[in-house]
């Protein structure tokens, strides 16, 4: 009987982290953490196995940016990052997420959309893919 082996790792591992919700209302907290799942769905189905993504990876156990983050995710074979934003604007909230290279620091794309503010929540999905699609001209990302 011959042995199964499992399926090869992703070369390119991608982590996102939780967005962090810099708007000073506690009612953004749960749209932070409902935003940050949407995306690592939305980056795991796009990626149809092409690169690995790891959500809410465990170097960040807290909310916030990354600086809260250890020194260096390397020792997770994380070539990037998605580190994501919810910030008060003149006219309400907008979403940011950056995508970053991992290695260089540098960064490779920011999606930049407003949130309609009376039901956030109903928004996140729409937003999760809107980020996604303004990545995808930097996919599928290849190892540093």
């Amino acid at each position: 009987m011959a042995s199964r082996r499992p399926p090869a790792a992703p070369a390119v591992r991608v982590a996102v982290l939780r967005f962090d919700n810099q708007t000073g209302n506690s009612e953004f907290d749960r749209f932070a953490d409902q935003i940050t799942d949407s995306v690592v769905a939305d980056l795991t189905d796009a990626g149809a196995g092409r690169y690995g993504v790891i959500g809410t990876p465990p170097f960040c156990a807290s909310r916030g940016t990354v600086a809260i983050c250890s020194p260096s995710p390397h020792p997770w074979g994380v070539a990037y990052v998605v580190l994501g934003q919810i910030q008060k604007t003149p006219s309400g909230v907008q979403v940011l997420a950056h995508l970053i290279r991992v290695p260089e620091q540098t960064h490779l794309r920011v999606a930049r959309m407003e949130v309609n503010t009376e039901d956030p929540s109903r928004a996140q999905s729409g937003l999760a893919q809107r980020i996604v699609a303004d990545y995808l001209p930097a996919w599928p990302p290849r190892a540093p």
